[in-house]
């Protein structure tokens, strides 16, 4: 034998699961801003894979430092129970000042996919301010509690707390009541139960400018926030209704394809879009019915001229509509035609702060804006 160590102060593999597991949550919420703002994933959707920086977990022990200063493992006296000894990250490894013989911080990385990526981001989303309607069609949320416990299931799902009662259970009716040597019949596991919760019925309109003042990274940047809205939609509710516009100088009802990859140019003018809104919620969603939700994405540009019937029509909308948001894409800061309107109507309590987008990792910020869990009316003014 060339050594022996003992293991029997060593943890469960069962905890450090659970920490490698909280690590990577962390580092998916740390990097989704950059995530969702590639749009070679958004283009490939499901079939992408991502790529996470994760850094190794390491046990705390107690080790030599090995360096030419004469020292003693005595403090400044300022320490306290609790404190962490951090090191200086401007002798780390990896900062761009050049070569470096001190040590660094060590990473790894780990591949997910794009379902993956989409769970830790649609968590914390939800739709806001929904209420009971009258009509037929609910929409449906699905969510999974763990109210009941197998003796078989998934490491993951072990309830450490039964299994460690059992286990001193166990051992107590053998005259030894610790806790230790686990067995098979020890290990309980949680069992989930689907809820399918009734909501009031949903109708979502996307509003897209499609044109010619929207280039080619505004028009990208409009597709990415509308892909991620519909894959929300499509991954927590059911039953959720979304009516797909574009418009340049006159506005049109798109199918998804078109909306999603169809190209256009020409004159802008907003209110058409608005009009087209309008009068589609009169005739087949009455708002007694339907939770009405409303977006529009654009650059800002409209014919100054249109800019009084827009706020008529968005006043109108918002007596009828749940909460309208508006995205503009403004990447250098311009002055804004359609965004003097969104000020001037900033007091209505449905219409939602203005989210400017100067990049496409902006587009997380717009998200949670407008998708917030425990939205109240007028919350982002």
């Amino acid at each position: 034998m060339i050594s022996k160590k003992n293991w029997s102060h060593y943890q469960n593999p069962h905890f450090d699961q659970i920490k490698h597991e909280r690590k990577i949550k962390k580092a998916i919420q740390e990097n989704l801003s950059d995530m969702i703002g590639e749009e070679s994933i958004l283009i490939s959707g499901e079939k992408s894979i991502k790529k996470i920086p994760i850094k190794y977990i390491r046990q705390p022990k107690i080790q030599y430092a090995f360096d030419s200063k004469n020292q003693i493992g005595m403090g400044n006296g300022n320490a306290k129970v609790g404190d962490s000894f951090s090191i200086n990250e401007n002798n780390l490894v990896g900062s761009g000042s050049g070569a470096s013989d001190k040590s660094g911080i060590d990473w790894y990385e780990i591949e997910m996919n794009f379902e993956e990526i989409e769970e830790s981001l649609f968590d914390e989303l939800e739709l806001p301010l929904i209420e009971k309607k009258e009509l037929v069609n609910q929409i449906l949320t699905e969510s999974f509690d763990f109210k009941d416990v197998r003796s078989h299931g998934l490491q993951n799902n072990i309830d450490k707390k039964r299994t460690l009662l059992r286990n001193l259970k166990r051992n107590a009716m053998k005259g030894n009541p610790v806790f230790g040597q686990i067995t098979k019949e020890d290990i309980v596991y949680k069992s989930w139960v689907e809820n399918v919760k009734e909501l009031g019925n949903a109708v979502i309109f996307a509003l897209m400018d499609i044109s010619g003042s929207m280039g080619v990274f505004e028009k990208s940047v409009a597709r990415n926030f509308y892909f991620l809205v519909k894959r929300f939609l499509e991954t927590k509710y059911k039953q959720v209704e979304i009516i797909y516009i574009g418009h340049h100088s006159e506005a049109k009802v798109l199918t998804e394809d078109q909306f999603f990859l169809k190209g256009e140019a020409g004159g802008t003018i907003c209110s058409s879009a608005y009009r087209l809104m309008n009068e589609i919620i009169q005739e087949k969603y009455p708002p007694e019915s339907y939770n009405i939700f409303g977006f529009h994405v654009s650059d800002g540009d409209n014919l100054s001229t249109d800019n009084p019937a827009c706020k008529r029509l968005i006043e109108k909308l918002c007596k009828d509509i749940v909460m309208f948001g508006y995205v503009e894409i403004n990447p250098n800061q311009r002055p804004s035609t359609l965004n003097n309107v969104y000020k001037e109507l900033k007091s209505l309590d449905n219409l939602q702060q203005v989210q400017i987008v100067e990049k496409n990792q902006d587009i997380y910020q717009a998200l949670k804006l407008f998708f917030s869990k425990n939205k109240q009316r007028g919350s982002s003014k």
